[in-house]
């Protein structure tokens, strides 16, 4: 007999179908669905298949559950293999009832496994609590002697803590396969916000349908754009069931012109020389180039879009080396030059006029940034963060009317109330460790489209301005680190109606507070609050 116990689709809890479950192993609730998956001899997991088959059939019927685990990084095929273990002839296997809560889960245990033989399966399991793992084990030790079950799970300490055998460690397979029969995968390849919650707020998650998984592929289908819909459609001249080789599958691609082989992508150190005219994006990954001239192939594409340092914490060393990529790529879009120790930036970064996302953070060693940034106009993200000697925002930098993001240290005791006002883009407003920062600025109030303000390490802010009241589009706020910050009863955010997510950490004199005007709270952490001594 074979009991499936397995993870629930994610979107499954946000409707509350399962969250009776009221013992959870891992992620997921308890819950049955009846396996869809025929044997097609997925490639290179028959001889798993067979391993854990064999060790399962060979164990004598031991006085103790005899519980095998195994273990493999996400994505590598655990689900898949304990599917073939299933719908493998040697297993002998009966379906049982769909959406099993822990209380329905003791009575089918009472009524249907005491003292029988079975099979369990614990898919994906996270929990190392050896509590809840008893708590599961008492209820299912009812069956007779050789019961088994068989664990999946990426963390080797849940296998360990379960396991009554050495685990399985599963391996990554050579030449990997796309399955397409019984797909459990959520596409939405925009990139847009908005288009993400359009998706998670669709109707379809709150249909009576069992079958749910149609609906969400169908809805994220249409919401591609052209190209890949048209590559994903073409995936349906293939058989129901059909294992499909993923080069195999590029490679028609190519053939019928859908997508190019063209190389867009290029690591450049100091021993490659030939760079193909294709190439679209960049990453320095040798920090010597900066002292160094740019590669002759590299100089004569005009068509860059992305320049960015791969090397963990080793940014460009000199400015020369910046000015030769802006004068030589006017087309960039990226450039992320954080990490550096130059002492300013170029005045030449005003003429990269299709820029979306500059990075300059980390720079122990600006002061100030060019005004030449004022013109900008395409910039969406700027990050100027742990940047710790730098004096100030430019104070026109209200006129990057696109900016969406921004992440800034500074030395200010005011922000500059004009030009954070006209920021009307913003998204979110990350401010990190300003020292010198008392207040914040009452241009506030018309960031009417800001989502997210995090305010970090900012130990001489004392109170938040009256207009934090008009964020009324804010859902996260974080606030960490700030020691003379009170919040007066929250009369400094109570207007922010919106608010889903709040973290407050490290202000010492805050105390208890109220926070039933937060009505749309989903998340509240609370940290490092000496005074706090109850909660409302």
């Amino acid at each position: 007999m074979f009991l499936e116990i397995r993870k629930p689709v994610k979107k499954l809890d946000k409707i509350g179908r399962y969250r009776n479950a009221a013992m959870m192993i891992g992620r997921g609730g308890f819950m049955h669905t009846r396996a869809s998956v025929r044997y097609t001899g997925i490639v290179g997991r028959d001889s798993d298949r067979d391993i854990v088959v064999e060790m399962l059939l060979k164990s004598g019927n031991e006085d103790t559950l005899f519980v095998f685990p195994i273990v493999g990084v996400g994505g590598i095929g655990k689900t898949t293999l304990a599917k073939l273990v299933y719908n493998d002839p040697r297993i002998v296997r009966e379906d049982l009832c769909e959406n099993l809560g822990m209380n329905e889960l003791q009575k089918l245990v009472r009524e249907t496994l005491y003292e029988k033989n079975y099979l369990v399966v614990l898919d994906d399991v996270w929990n190392e609590y050896p509590v809840k793992w008893n708590e599961l084990k008492k209820l299912l030790i009812v069956g007779s002697c050789g019961s088994k079950i068989l664990v999946t799970t990426r963390n080797e300490a849940v296998a360990s803590l379960m396991g009554t055998v050495p685990a399985y460690c599963l391996k990554e397979v050579r030449g990997k396969s796309l399955i397409l029969n019984d797909c459990r995968i959520f596409i939405a390849y925009g990139t847009d916000e908005w288009k993400w919650d359009d998706v998670e707020d669709h109707d379809m998650w709150n249909s009576n349908q069992d079958d749910k998984i149609a609906p969400a592929l169908s809805v994220s289908y249409e919401r591609l754009p052209s190209n890949p819909k048209v590559c994903l459609a073409y995936c349906s001249i293939f058989p129901k069931g059909c294992a499909i080789e993923i080069d195999k599958l590029i490679q028609l691609w190519v053939a019928e012109g859908l997508i190019t082989a063209q190389v867009e992508f290029c690591t450049v150190n100091s021993h490659i020389q030939n760079i193909s005219d294709e190439v679209r994006h960049v990453a320095f990954s040798d920090y010597d180039l900066s002292g160094k001239k740019l590669p002759a192939s590299l100089v004569s594409n005009q068509a860059l879009r992305t320049i960015s340092f791969s090397v963990n914490g080793v940014g460009p060393m000199s400015t020369m080396f910046v000015e030769n990529c802006i004068a030589r790529f006017m087309q960039l879009k990226v450039l992320d030059i954080s990490d550096s120790c130059f002492d300013e930036l170029p005045s030449s970064v005003g003429e990269l006029k299709y820029l979306r996302y500059l990075d300059v953070s980390a720079n122990g060693s600006i002061k100030e940034l060019p005004d030449s940034i004022n013109e900008l106009l395409s910039l969406q993200t700027l990050r100027v963060s742990h940047c710790a000697r730098l004096e100030g925002l430019p104070k026109d930098i209200g006129n990057l009317i696109s900016l969406r993001h921004l992440h800034i240290t500074t030395k200010q005791a005011f922000l500059p109330d004009k030009a954070i006002g006209c920021l009307s883009s913003l998204r979110s407003l990350f401010i990190y460790s300003c020292n010198n920062l008392v207040s914040l600025s009452e241009g506030l109030q018309h960031l009417t489209s800001l989502r997210t303000l995090a305010i970090i390490g900012c130990p001489r802010l004392t109170f938040f301005p009256s207009a934090m009241k008009h964020l009324t589009a804010l859902e996260n706020l974080l606030i960490v680190d700030c020691e003379e910050l009170t919040l007066l009863e929250w009369q400094d955010i109570e207007g922010l109606r919106m608010v889903r997510s709040l973290v407050i950490g490290g202000l010492p004199e805050l105390e208890s507070k109220d926070v039933h005007c937060l009505g749309s709270l989903q998340m509240l952490v609370l940290a490092g609050l000496p005074q706090l001594v109850t909660l409302p």
